[in-house]
């Protein structure tokens, strides 16, 4: 079950990532993009972390 949140959850950062370069490609730069950029930062070095003290 843990396997299956984790990848459910990394559909949502590429999802997220792929917004954003979306947003880019247009031109738009906006607070969500960077938002968005800081939510996947921080999601994935918390799972790195988890990951590393197994």
């Amino acid at each position: 079950m843990q396997m299956q949140i984790d990848i459910e959850n990394l559909k949502g950062l590429l999802e997220m990532v792929k917004n954003v370069r979306e947003e880019l490609s247009k031109g738009q730069t906006s607070i969500v993009a960077d938002f968005q950029l800081k939510v996947v930062e921080n999601s994935l070095e918390n799972w790195i972390g988890k990951e590393d003290k197994k």
